[in-house]
């Protein structure tokens, strides 16, 4: 999907003269683009549950929340967490973890509580975590159980950070040619269908960048349209 967004942007600025961007420029473009279609999906998909639970979408709207839903679950991962004995809190190792969804064991779910009521908790008999209720606090990046779970293993599902794309190419002819081969290759990890939208927030980012500001006014209400046809 990259090389079709990379080639699809320079023909859209190269088709008025716009000027030109670097691989490089692409890249740091085609991050931030994705990391913020990424995190838009969530803020959408809250709004089109309310929608839905509403019955403010017709029967002519296709599923809304569904298809944010596929689009978010694309990037949803699960892992056992690593127990650490000193701290009595288990860590998720990976590096892109962005947001936790649950955590269980044996089958058993495991209560996130804040921590303003954990205390209430520990010290109520009546409602104090036990192994079928176990409850847990997220502190920084790591999670404290209550009770001691670290003789059981304890999965996490969570939602990973899509990686920093990367288009890779050689130079030929003193022109930058696609090599999907490099090692340090990435392509986009949201959903395929947001290939539009990338293209859209790319050349918003390339319009400030060469400071066109009609670019950046005639991609804005291209993004206004594709988030109409989306039913957004």
């Amino acid at each position: 999907m990259i090389n079709n967004v990379r080639n699809t942007v320079l023909f859209m600025l190269n088709k008025e003269n716009r000027g030109y961007i670097t691989p490089s420029e692409f890249n740091q473009f085609a991050d931030l683009a994705q990391m913020s279609i990424f995190e838009d999906d969530f803020h959408a998909y809250a709004k089109a549950i309310v929608k839905q639970n509403a019955r403010l979408y017709n029967n002519g709207n296709s599923d809304i929340p569904k298809h944010l839903r596929e689009r978010i679950d694309l990037l949803t991962k699960e892992s056992n967490l690593t127990y650490n004995a000193t701290t009595l809190t288990w860590t998720n190792d990976d590096t892109s973890f962005y947001r936790l969804i649950n955590l269980d064991y044996s089958g058993i779910d495991i209560e996130e509580v804040s921590k303003l009521e954990l205390n209430k908790i520990l010290k109520n008999n009546l409602i104090k975590p036990t192994e079928d209720y176990p409850v847990y606090v997220k502190v920084g990046d790591k999670f404290k159980i209550y009770p001691d779970l670290s003789t059981y293993d304890v999965g996490s599902l969570y939602i990973k950070r899509p990686a920093p794309p990367k288009w890779t190419y050689i130079e030929v002819q003193s022109s930058p040619l696609f090599n999907p081969s490099a090692v340090d290759y990435q392509d986009f990890e949201i959903h395929p269908s947001c290939e539009t939208e990338l293209v859209i927030k790319i050349l918003a980012y390339c319009g400030m960048s060469i400071r066109e500001a009609d670019v950046v006014q005639a991609t804005q209400g291209m993004e206004i349209t594709e988030k109409q046809n989306q039913g957004l």
